[in-house]
């Protein structure tokens, strides 16, 4: 069963103890105390507990490192974090600082299919330009097609309208 370390940002003994006794859990994953049993030991409600013990101390789960460079994955801020993390191990596979790197690159490597993409379309138009397909159209059908050629949401359009019946301009004009 995953346990709980804790990480003090006091010297202070009594808020230490606070610290403690707030995250202690048992070989079950079990909290052992209740707030409301030792909150009024410090002086405190048990609304407030939480918010002292975040203050002087972070939790996390002993076993949930960064799969990329071994760092704590999560601090705990309540004991609602506790039974979350318990359910699945796939919690939180990377901590903050890698989650981040590893988001930049995805958002990098779209970037790069985008623009590999962008450059694909640009190459079909100018074969269609070099074989002279676009000379019959008039100037509206070809700034039309130029438009929906160089949409970065051309995909997305022709699957969104594909259940419609299509009209070429010549159809749509005898309307």
């Amino acid at each position: 069963m995953p346990f709980i370390e804790i990480e003090f940002q006091t010297d202070d003994p009594r808020m230490r103890e606070l610290c403690q006794l707030y995250w202690e859990v048992d070989g079950y994953g079990k909290f052992v105390h209740r707030v409301a049993d030792f909150a009024e030991k410090f002086g405190l409600k048990a609304r407030e507990v939480a918010k002292e013990v975040r203050q002087h101390c972070r939790a996390f789960r002993a076993d949930l490192l960064c799969e990329s460079c071994g760092a704590h994955v999560k601090y705990l801020d309540n004991r609602s974090d506790v039974s979350l993390g318990w359910r699945s191990r796939d919690w939180y596979r990377y901590c903050d600082t890698c989650e981040d790197a590893i988001q930049s690159q995805e958002e990098e490597r779209r970037r790069q299919q985008d623009e590999i993409l962008n450059q694909q379309k640009l190459e079909k138009m100018q074969e269609a330009f070099e074989g002279g397909v676009y000379e019959s159209l008039s100037l509206l059908e070809f700034n039309f097609l130029v438009a929906l050629a160089t949409s970065p949401n051309t995909d997305v359009a022709r699957k969104k309208n594909s259940a419609y019946p299509r009209k070429t301009l010549n159809q749509s004009s005898k309307s």
